[in-house]
């Protein structure tokens, strides 16, 4: 689409950010402690329905609590499991207490309508219903479809993944070079409780649904959200097994509206995270654990350093940022994506995931573990060496090829 500088309405910001999920609520957030004018834009109108699974771990609320003092307000939205349940397909395999620490799972609508009103709240300006179609990574600017031409010193990319900004600018990372070295997901809200028998305090996996992957059922206020997602390259058919899978819980199709498809980030190596005056952050910079897929966490964080990373706006300090933010990344998330994928791989061969499930069921220190591997409170690389050291049999299978 071209449009004529006559036809633009100019206006000019210290900060651009594109994207108002929490990735670029939190960009926007922590800049604005440090720039004048910050503007955060998104192509949908809020609050607006995103299907995910919602999951909020301890390591996300303490992060919320603390930099942002949100607490009431996540509780308010939560739903939270006190349960958690492990199947092979429809094989219970274990039961875990949740307690004390309770897992939180969220509607993304109100989640990320919180962040953007904590960051409206804060100074940052909102815009919704402002799709990006141009941008300009060398001099900093884009062009929204209502015709307005956005001038910025900074402009950040927070559209989720793969990034149409990132793509546009000719910004190949390590996750988008390639989508299906990554995971796909496909999702169904179902009727509260149409079909679980254990309340709506209980979340559920399943494995055995897909190769290098798994299902789950999260509680929500109003609904439970099912989902099937894997490694695209080794589930070239996901959607048909998910489909097997609603049909083997025996998910009455008049209960959910459709089924939702998308894509999930999953290398254990960052890849490019700025070009000229455009930085990404979220799943946009391809930050997703490669084991289970979490992102909400990495999102906020990687808002918070790029803000920690940028201390002027003209383009020399830009350049030095670049570098500050890519170490910071690398520093906070690459070692433990490196042991979430050494995880995803070693589980990927069946005799591993065979003799972890028969630990699992026989051992409640291996339960917990998994348990506060979720939360946040074991990093990847310690519940690795603990998983692998526990056993003789293990360890030959880790040092076999």
């Amino acid at each position: 689409m071209s449009l004529t500088v006559q036809e633009v309405k100019e206006r000019t910001f210290d900060v651009v950010v594109v994207g108002a999920g929490p990735a670029g609520a939190a960009a926007a957030f922590y800049l604005k402690k440090k720039f004048d004018s910050v503007i955060l834009l998104d192509k949908r109108v809020f609050p607006r329905e995103k299907l995910c699974g919602g999951a909020i771990s301890k390591k996300t609320r303490e992060l919320l609590l603390r930099d942002w003092g949100i607490k009431e307000d996540l509780e308010e939205i939560s739903t939270k499991a006190q349960t958690g349940e492990l199947y092979i397909k429809n094989q219970l395999i274990t039961n875990i207490s949740l307690k004390p620490d309770l897992m939180y799972f969220v509607s993304r609508a109100d989640f990320d309508h919180l962040l953007v009103q904590k960051a409206v709240n804060s100074g940052v300006v909102f815009e919704d219903s402002k799709k990006v179609i141009q941008i300009d990574h060398i001099n900093g600017s884009l062009v929204t479809s209502d015709n307005q031409r956005m001038k910025a010193d900074l402009i950040v990319a927070a559209d989720g993944f793969p990034s149409f900004v990132s793509k546009q600018i000719g910004l190949r990372t390590t996750a988008n070079s390639n989508l299906r070295f990554n995971a796909l997901a496909y999702e169904v809200d179902v009727v509260k409780d149409s079909f679980t028998k254990g309340g709506s305090d209980v979340s559920k996996l399943y494995l055995g649904f897909a190769n290098t992957g798994y299902g789950w059922v999260f509680p929500k206020k109003t609904t439970d959200t099912l989902g099937l997602g894997g490694l695209y390259e080794r589930n070239l058919n996901l959607k048909d097994d998910f489909i097997e899978m609603l049909n083997d819980l025996k998910i009455d199709k008049s209960n959910f509206k459709g089924i939702k498809g998308h894509w999930i980030p999953s290398n254990q190596k960052l890849g490019k995270l700025s070009k000229d005056r455009i930085f990404l952050v979220g799943d946009a910079a391809g930050l997703a654990d490669p084991l289970v897929g979490e992102g909400i966490y990495y999102a906020l964080r990687s808002g918070k350093l790029l803000a920690d990373s940028i201390t002027k706006l003209d383009l020399s300090s830009i350049e030095i940022s670049a570098r500050t933010y890519k170490t910071k990344c690398e520093k906070s998330f690459e070692n433990e994506f490196r042991y979430a994928y050494k995880l995803r791989e070693f589980l990927s061969k069946e005799r591993n995931l065979n003799f972890c499930i028969k630990i699992l069921k026989s051992s409640k220190t291996m339960n917990k573990d998994l348990l506060r591997l979720v939360n946040g409170d074991i990093t990847f690389k310690k519940f690795w060496w603990k998983l692998i050291l526990r056993s003789p049999i293990l360890f030959y299978h880790f040092i076999t090829p």
